[in-house]
């Protein structure tokens, strides 16, 4: 928990970010005293783009600053990619399918998922040997964090989402759609454990999703021993069911933040 609200205050400031989570960020920094009024700031912020119809102007400006990328030589396993295959990339934004007003839909990440700026899986790189800094990769998004989707590619493969932290380009088969009232129920729940080790695998369904350091789970009910999570899964029209996992209570696992101290902090 006390990583993931570090990850917010600097992921915003180390990249060019949405003025509205600037400026949060900014005005409670000098009392913050925890990581539960950090998250209450995210909270809102996802509330601003839920009740605001993104205008459209402001969604193509978005994706023509993301086509800088394109302009730069880039490679594929080795090879220089040609100019058309950086036009079909251009394309496959579908910025002519941006309406006037853009209506938001509700999706939960369902599976540790990669960000993107561009809609494509593939890896490019700026040099023809390398194979370690995709030139494409922005960030990756926890199973359980809840995403607005604003736009879909050309090709339907992807989503263009905004998360409590980060805007870009997500496959349409990690996440799950689902009603609004749900989706807050992952937003901010009233009842939930973060794990605080490396990372941990909850089963769902016939999958073994693994949740990383900081990832946030809703709790639904508890013993003295275990703990009974709802986490998202993806049936076969798109749409979230919750999944009940249960799982023994460990050192891996602390139900809520932990106190956003020095020393939690150098133990993670």
């Amino acid at each position: 928990g006390y990583a993931q609200s570090i990850n917010y205050i600097y992921i915003c400031y180390a990249y060019r970010y949405n003025d509205i989570i600037r400026k949060m960020i900014n005005e409670n920094m000098s009392r913050l005293e925890g990581n539960e009024e950090l998250t209450n700031n995210v909270y809102h912020v996802l509330n601003h783009f839920d009740r605001q119809s993104k205008d459209s102007y402001a969604l193509r400006t978005e994706f023509y600053n993301q086509f800088e990328a394109l302009e730069e030589d880039l490679y594929l396993r080795g090879n220089k990619v040609s100019d058309n295959y950086k036009n079909i990339l251009r394309s496959l934004v579908n910025t002519k399918a941006v309406t006037q007003e853009v209506a938001v839909q509700y999706a939960v990440v369902v599976k540790r998922a990669n960000l993107r700026n561009l809609p494509t899986g593939e890896a490019l790189y700026y040099f023809a040997a390398d194979n370690n800094f995709d030139a494409l990769q922005e960030t990756a998004l926890d199973p359980c964090e809840p995403v607005i989707v604003l736009h879909t590619s050309e090709n339907k493969q992807f989503h263009y989402v905004q998360a409590a932290n980060y805007r870009g380009w997500i496959s349409v088969y990690d996440i799950a759609y689902t009603d609004r009232d749900t989706w807050l129920q992952f937003l901010k729940p009233k009842h939930f454990v973060v794990v605080v080790g490396k990372s941990i695998k909850l089963k769902t369904w016939n999958d073994n999703v693994e949740y990383q350091l900081g990832s946030r789970i809703p709790v639904s009910n508890e013993d003295n021993k275990s703990y009974v999570l709802n986490v998202p899964g993806r049936n076969k029209n798109g749409n979230l069911e919750k999944v009940k996992v249960k799982v023994a209570k460990n050192a891996s696992l602390a139900e809520g933040y932990l106190p956003y101290t020095s020393n939690n902090i150098v133990r993670s």
